[in-house]
């Protein structure tokens, strides 16, 4: 395959330049080659072209499908990860408290402000519950006089 530069005259044929992957068809003897001086153009040999031609197009109707697949998967790929991008902070906030000025969390403060004043202290209200289920017990269980002890 003989080469030559943009800009020379050139015979009828077809030239291929192969850092830019363009073809020059020249239909006329002594036309010119496309571009300047720092193109090279090849010439392709008539047969190799109606080899070559075949091939690539059957290459382009296998490839085509396949690159339209891989395109749409990694557009919806991209659509979903900024979905769910924002999703983790909406999974969290019902987890973290809101912070009020002057509240403070896990330390019973505002349950003790809930229960009021006339509430009997929580140990009372758990001895209350414990000789409730002690009574019962004892009208059930076939051994009388077996008590439980509080924890």
């Amino acid at each position: 395959m003989t080469t030559h530069a943009g800009g020379t005259e050139a015979g009828v044929g077809y030239y291929f330049d192969a850092r830019s992957f363009h073809v020059a068809n020249v239909t006329a003897d002594r036309r010119r080659l496309p571009g300047g001086a720092e193109k090279r153009w090849r010439a392709i040999p008539a047969p190799l072209l109606l080899i070559a031609a075949p091939v690539v197009g059957g290459l382009y109707v296998l490839a085509l499908p396949l690159v339209g697949f891989w395109w749409m998967a990694r557009t919806i790929g991209r659509a979903l990860a900024r979905q769910l991008r924002g999703r983790g902070d909406a999974l969290a906030t019902p987890v973290r408290p809101g912070w009020r000025p002057g509240e403070t969390h896990l330390t019973g403060d505002r349950a003790d402000a809930r229960r009021g004043e006339g509430a009997p202290p929580p140990d009372a209200v758990v001895d209350d519950l414990w000789k409730e289920i002690e009574a019962k017990r004892e009208r059930k269980s076939p051994r009388a006089g077996v008590t439980h002890s509080p924890p």
